[in-house]
Formats: C-alpha cells, sequence, structure tokens
C-alpha cells in the first residue's frame, strides 16, 4: 500500500526566471538517502517560469506518493534544477545550503 504527503510551495520570484526548471521535492531518511520523491515543473506545465511575473506568488501543490511503511522520521527537502539536472545554489540569509536544498520540515508520516 501507499502513502501520499501534500505539500504546498509558494514561489515568488524578483525577476522573470530566464527559463524553465524543474522543482524537485524529496523525502530523506535520518541517513540522506532517498525515501520519495516528485520532481516536476512548478505547477506541473501549466505555468512556465519563463512566464513569472516579478514578485507575483506562484501557489504549487505536490502530492508525494511514499509506501506506508516508514518506521523512521523523514526530512522534506526542495530545490531546483535545469534541463542538465544541475541543481541552483540555495542560500538562506547568505549561508550557502549543503546539497542546493532547503530543509523545509521533518515529518513523521
Amino acid at each position: 500500500t501507499e502513502s501520499e504527503l501534500t505539500v504546498t510551495l509558494y514561489w515568488q520570484a524578483t525577476a522573470t526566471p530566464s527559463r524553465n526548471y524543474t522543482v524537485f521535492t524529496h523525502l530523506l531518511r535520518a541517513d540522506g538517502t532517498l525515501f520519495a520523491q516528485l520532481d516536476s515543473p512548478p505547477v506541473g506545465e501549466a505555468w512556465l517560469m519563463t512566464t513569472w511575473v516579478p514578485d507575483e506568488v506562484v501557489v504549487d501543490r505536490r502530492v508525494i506518493p511514499f509506501p506506508t511503511a516508514v518506521g523512521e522520521p523523514l526530512t522534506l527537502v526542495v530545490g531546483f534544477y535545469d534541463e542538465a539536472v544541475v541543481r541552483l545554489p540555495v542560500t538562506v540569509e547568505t549561508t550557502l545550503q549543503s546539497n542546493d536544498q532547503l530543509r523545509l520540515r521533518e515529518i513523521q508520516p
């Protein structure tokens, strides 16, 4: 059996992106290995990033399927990558985040 985690992300660009990117939403085990994932453009392909207007808020609802038997807490991380699967750097204030990902929260499925 499978379960799912619904996540709503809110994106706001300071300028219109010059190209489209893919958002990764990953659930990681405590040792950092990938447990489950959903990688897709924001809002599917319904709202290409190259059409985003500066300061516009884009609501991106994602449903990540995963096996029901987890047995451990998981960490939800997100980020962007380009067509060559190169991740964009992620900074919080002025600190570069490891693995070019933003750690959102720990969950206990």
